[in-house]
């Protein structure tokens, strides 16, 4: 004879259904709703290539407004795109900087290329005007960023994207 337990199911999904303790809570609820808000933005990423354009400009600085950028902050980020960086104080066609032979050293980095200048390594960029260049790529679609450092008057940089390439 077979041995039968009670069946509970999960926990997550008995809260749901029949209102427990657990479910009476804003924020478990607010937690709820954002795992689901993340899983919806997330799985688009597999087929829709302005998802994906979307998530790329946000770890290359460039999205197209600040809320776009600030929403997606709430989503890990995703550790599966190339992503690589060169700087230059040439100003390179931004087509031929990831080519080989590559005209200028690049680095590959997780996430976020342009913070191997803003995030506090300014000191080992050198001194403006000076161009970062950067790729990300992910199932078979691609960003190029080029952005111009200048100083200003303070001693702070002023960054610029002054071309971006989708495809």
């Amino acid at each position: 004879m077979p041995l039968c337990l009670p069946h509970r199911g999960s926990a997550l999904l008995n809260a749901l259904r029949h209102g427990g303790a657990e479910s009476r809570s804003w924020s478990t609820r607010l937690f709820y709703a954002s795992l689901v808000a993340v899983t919806l933005w997330i799985l688009p990423l597999l087929v829709a290539p302005g998802m994906i354009e979307t998530v790329m400009r946000r770890f290359h600085l460039s999205s197209k407004s600040y809320p776009e950028w600030y929403l997606q902050q709430v989503v890990p980020a995703m550790y599966s795109f190339g992503n690589e960086y060169a700087r230059s104080v040439a100003d390179l066609p931004l087509d031929r900087v990831f080519t080989d032979p590559k005209p200028v050293p690049t680095l590959w980095v997780n996430h976020y290329p342009p913070r191997l200048f803003t995030f506090g390594n300014r000191a080992r960029a050198g001194r403006p005007p000076f161009f970062i260049y950067c790729r990300s790529r992910f199932r078979g679609h691609e960003l190029l960023t080029k952005i111009r450092v200048n100083g200003d008057d303070e001693g702070g940089f002023q960054m610029t994207c002054i071309e971006e390439k989708f495809r």
